[in-house]
């Protein structure tokens, strides 16, 4: 069973990962979610919450580098998601803008 302050950590994580990809992905010119990018952006942030909340299995603790992982992977995750379904469906190849942005995101959280 998770501990409470692991599931806080994992539901927070989940969010910002999906509200900031959002913010970064509409800032730099892509499309914001709809329809099947929200839902698949929704599924990425919960994943990715869901793995923050796993302890390290030699001390049973959380560790910092797996909540920044994620944090990190849930950009590119949510990047990708939102480039293959948005209704302009752009290059999965973030332009240094939309690059910028996002990993601009991921150091914020």
């Amino acid at each position: 069973m998770t501990s409470p302050a692991a599931s806080l950590r994992g539901g927070a994580v989940g969010a910002l990962t999906v509200s900031l990809a959002v913010a970064a992905h509409g800032t730099a010119g892509g499309a914001y979610p709809s329809g099947p990018a929200l839902t698949y952006l929704l599924i990425v942030g919960i994943g990715v919450g869901v793995v923050s909340t796993l302890p390290d299995p030699r001390s049973g603790t959380a560790r910092l580098s797996t909540v920044l992982g994620g944090l990190v992977f849930g950009q590119v995750a949510g990047h990708v998601a939102l480039a293959v379904t948005a209704v302009h469906a752009h290059s999965i190849l973030p332009s240094p803008t939309m690059m910028g942005l996002h990993f601009a995101a991921s150091v914020v959280t």
